[in-house]
């Protein structure tokens, strides 16, 4: 799925989270853009996107505001102007962001009239002591209700969530992905807490945790969504040119191979659960740069062991000695036991 990304001003938000700085999180020099301008933004992307992706799925994605949150009739017009895209089929859908607490009856409705097809949801946790923390305003509950609603509607249903939050313990984020995993959304993105420059968190002194201290935990959470089913779109903010200024992360794991990094420490797991040394491990072709670990990390941990990617393994598979394993299922991870699948 390609994504036609349009930025929307952060004015109807009924709230400011203690972590949140979206100028700085989407860019600086990002546009914000008004109902008129949509039609060119999606004309310009269409014609690049047929060069470089000719054949692949096209979504509007509306983001950086609180999209529902808004006048209906402001709604309204951006949607509208996303009609003769879905009309003539050079889109398959538009995307949303949201909070769970701005997802209602009439929203839905709104949604559903002007042909949305996939909402992502603010969560961050399930955690509510972390929720008060962050100043979100709403409960766990409130993103439960949420979550059934959009997923009964018909809506792919994503979520976000963050780890490394204040007073977030190891138990804590373990609920919290059983949480995720009750509620079964069709994706989630999973963000490390950052302190970003002009923050509730930064005035607060707040230290969110480095790489080192947060990058199993991440491991698990992306172990356990994709296990369920649950495609994990994506690991830790996209890099934009504003956060890349020195002094506007303060504190936390901030990485461009975040992905690569996390799922590292999965294969690592299952090397280390096997005690695999002299042998060959083959896994999907996609996947041998995981498996061989960020910056050979997982080669240099197991000198003697050969890593070998194939075309006809799926990814999660792997095949040692003969014996096939799929990794999703080997329990790698300890929450497993605390829910029923």
């Amino acid at each position: 799925m390609k994504l036609i990304p349009v930025f929307l001003p952060e004015k109807s938000c009924p709230h400011r989270c203690a972590f949140c700085n979206v100028r700085i999180a989407n860019g600086a020099d990002a546009p914000v853009h008004s109902p008129a301008e949509i039609k060119g933004i999606i004309e310009t992307a269409l014609k690049t996107l047929s060069v470089h992706h000719q054949g692949e799925p096209v979504e509007i994605a509306f983001f950086g505001g609180t999209f529902t949150a808004g006048k209906p009739e402001v709604m309204g017009k951006y949607l509208n102007s996303c009609t003769p895209f879905l009309e003539k089929e050079a889109v398959s859908g538009i995307r949303i962001s949201t909070r769970p607490d701005c997802v209602n009856n009439e929203v839905i409705k709104l949604l559903k009239q002007y042909g949305v097809t996939t909402v992502e949801i603010g969560v961050e946790s399930f955690d509510n002591h972390v929720l008060r923390r962050l100043n979100r305003g709403h409960n766990a509950e409130t993103a439960i209700t949420a979550i059934g609603q959009l997923k009964t509607a018909g809506f792919v249903t994503g979520i976000h969530l963050m780890t490394g939050c204040p007073g977030e313990t190891v138990e804590s984020f373990n609920q919290t992905i059983i949480a995720m995993l009750k509620s079964r959304p069709d994706t989630v993105r999973i963000h490390p807490l950052l302190v970003l420059a002009g923050t509730q968190l930064a005035k607060e002194g707040y230290q969110a945790p480095a790489c080192n201290k947060i990058l199993d935990r991440l491991a698990m959470a992306v172990y356990f969504a994709e296990g369920a089913g649950i495609s994990v779109i994506r690991i830790g903010l996209q890099p934009t040119d504003s956060l890349n200024r020195p002094g506007q992360i303060l504190s936390g794991c901030f990485h461009a191979a975040l992905r690569h990094r996390v799922v590292s420490r999965i294969y690592r797991r299952f090397i280390e659960k096997y005690s695999i040394e002299n042998a060959t491990i083959s896994v999907s072709a996609k996947h041998l740069a995981y498996a061989v670990g960020f910056k050979r990390e997982n080669a240099n941990l197991f000198p003697l062991l050969r890593f070998q990617g194939e075309k006809s393994i799926k990814p999660w598979d792997a095949r040692l000695n003969g014996t096939c394993y799929h990794m999703l299922t080997e329990g790698l991870y300890e929450i497993e036991r605390l829910f029923e699948r």
